[in-house]
């Protein structure tokens, strides 16, 4: 038989040495993944269930509205700024995607990590800057991972993580200038769908490049004055 595994949150009632006592979530006998965690939940995301970085999954193309703060009014414009450059350091690796370019898009990933490191996030207020945390460390994880990769399939699984990264972030901290599209293909990964974000609004599909260079739809616009 092939073996299951579900993700459960765990409530942590106290430290005993290098052990910790679990309160709840876990009862005795249960088996827990010590190694490979990441592999699992990696596996986990790309299928669109409960993982570590997405404990609300909804479907592929959609916003759930609430699940996404609105800081915008507060973020300062150097924030926004800085986050526009990302952006166009996400474009280029989506662009490398497009064409198919291994090297390049090693290359623009490394870029990619490389803005998101420099942007100033203590100019966030408290919640704001937890919120960035969390997508901040993700980011930073699938770019590395992307990056480091030599399959063109495995950066892709990579640049989708990314890109639902990048899509909650600008919807919660705002644009300063530009206005971008959402698109998304209903046949990337087995059909599970995937998103990504465009400046422009004709379709090119990083996740099929040539292959089905055209498939996909915008799903919705990021600019200055979006309303959730």
């Amino acid at each position: 038989d092939i073996p299951a595994f579900s993700y459960h949150e765990v409530e942590i009632a106290g430290d005993a040495g290098e052990n910790y006592l679990i309160a709840s979530g876990l009862k005795t006998g249960d088996e827990v993944v010590s190694q490979g965690a990441f592999m699992l939940d990696a596996s986990a995301q790309l299928k669109n269930k409960a993982s570590m970085m997405n404990r609300n999954p909804t479907m592929k193309g959609t916003f759930v509205e609430d699940n996404v703060p609105d800081y915008r009014n507060d973020t300062p414009d150097s924030f926004k700024s800085q986050l526009e450059n990302s952006l166009d350091r996400y474009i280029e690796l989506k662009n490398a995607l497009v064409a198919s370019d291994v090297a390049k898009a090693s290359d623009a990933a490394n870029q990619f990590n490389g803005s998101i490191q420099a942007i100033d996030m203590q100019q966030l207020g408290n919640e704001a800057h937890k919120y960035w945390m969390q997508s901040f460390n993700a980011l930073l994880q699938h770019s590395e991972t992307l990056s480091e990769s030599n399959d063109l399939e495995e950066q892709r699984q990579q640049f989708e993580f990314i890109s639902e990264s990048m899509i909650t972030s600008v919807k919660a901290f705002g644009l300063q200038t530009k206005q971008y599209f959402v698109q998304h293909c209903p046949m990337a990964f087995d059909n599970q769908g995937a998103d990504w974000i465009s400046r422009d609004s004709f379709i090119e599909n990083p996740y099929f490049g040539d292959q089905m260079l055209t498939c996909g739809t915008i799903i919705d616009t990021l600019q200055t004055d979006l309303v959730q």
